[in-house]
């Protein structure tokens, strides 16, 4: 499952996770169901998300295993001192194909920023060129949707006449330019085929244009979504003849798992 405006959001106090999600979640792992986070976030705010939720992976032998920048995955494994082993194979051949085209994209998108970016979103920014540096790829946060949407066309246009192997991607306000490969479809297919389990086994839960690719159905995973998806979470979604949860955020994940537990439940009753 993705993070931001899926199991994290919604909540009146606090940016979190609910109580209602947490519980599911728990109550998943207690019958053995994996459990993935899939996440355009770097692993150290998922480790403090972790530590601040009271996770303890070492106790409680969940998330077996994080997808962190969409591309960069780790395994749960008790034997490792840091709990927590990188797929090096995967995470080395994806990060160099993605620093390659770094500068080029950096300079793309700097040609664009006066000239088209800021005329759509005169309130677009960009992180830190060093923490851009540090994950290998170019990013640009917008102030909504709509305008990220827009200058996501922009950039893919702009990428297609550059002959860059790059693709625009937008996650909620915002874009990156990412390597084909580098999508947390990919990712997730390749956590089930390491882990032992058939694609059809998967359940993906996203709400944003950069879940896309674990909900279309392209590799075989069920898909579902939260009331407070996107247009684009929820078009894949019901192309896959996916769910999509009444309530939004954590409450409507915890809905979906609610679904999973109900057969374990009945056969227990049974």
């Amino acid at each position: 499952m993705d993070l931001d405006g899926t199991l994290l959001g919604g909540l009146p106090d606090r940016y979190g996770i609910s109580p209602a999600a947490l519980a599911s979640v728990r109550a998943c792992v207690d019958r053995g169901i994996h459990i993935a986070i899939v996440t355009g976030r770097e692993w150290s705010f998922i480790a403090g998300l972790l530590t601040d939720h009271e996770i303890r992976p070492n106790d409680e032998g969940f998330p077996h295993a994080v997808v962190s920048d969409e591309r960069d995955i780790r395994y749960w494994s008790p034997a490792d001192p840091d709990s927590y082993r990188e797929d090096f194979d995967w995470n080395h051949r994806l990060g160099a194909e993605e620093r390659r085209t770094f500068s080029a994209a950096d300079r793309l998108v700097e040609s664009l920023w006066a000239s088209a970016l800021q005329v759509v979103d005169p309130q677009c920014r960009r992180p830190a060129h060093e923490t851009q540096v540090k994950r290998g790829y170019v990013e640009i946060k917008f102030s909504s949707k709509e305008s990220a949407s827009a200058c996501a066309s922009l950039i893919d246009e702009a990428l297609r006449a550059s002959g860059l192997p790059l693709r625009a991607i937008r996650n909620n306000k915002g874009v990156t330019l990412r390597h084909p490969d580098a999508n947390k479809g990919n990712a997730l297919c390749r956590v089930a085929q390491v882990l032992g389990i058939p694609s059809q086994a998967v359940l993906a839960i996203g709400d944003s244009q950069n879940d896309v690719s674990m909900l279309d159905g392209r590799h075989g995973f069920r898909s579902a979504t939260v009331a407070n998806a996107d247009g684009d979470a929820l078009a894949a979604v019901r192309r896959a003849g996916g769910s999509v949860s009444k309530q939004g955020f954590g409450d409507g994940v915890a809905e979906h798992l609610r679904a999973i537990l109900t057969p374990y439940e009945e056969r227990q009753r049974a």
